[in-house]
């Protein structure tokens, strides 16, 4: 390595140091806008197999889209 790799190297260090610890309130929310949505689709799934299979299937698609 020479030495404007190495200085590149501390930089990029010094850029990321932000996100060496975890944030409870990122992480919650993260957590929040994943799992919400993800349950309303597939109770919504569920209630609607009684009126159309293709309402459940428009439901469970983008359901599936939050497990990715």
């Amino acid at each position: 390595m020479g030495k404007h790799s190495k200085n590149s190297l501390r930089d990029w260090k010094k850029k990321l140091a932000s996100f060496e610890r975890p944030r409870l309130s990122t992480s919650v929310g993260q957590v929040v806008t994943s799992v919400g949505p993800f349950l309303i689709l597939w109770v919504l799934a569920y209630f609607s197999l009684n009126i159309s299979f293709w309402l459940t299937l428009l439901c469970a698609i983008p359901a599936a889209g939050f497990l990715v």
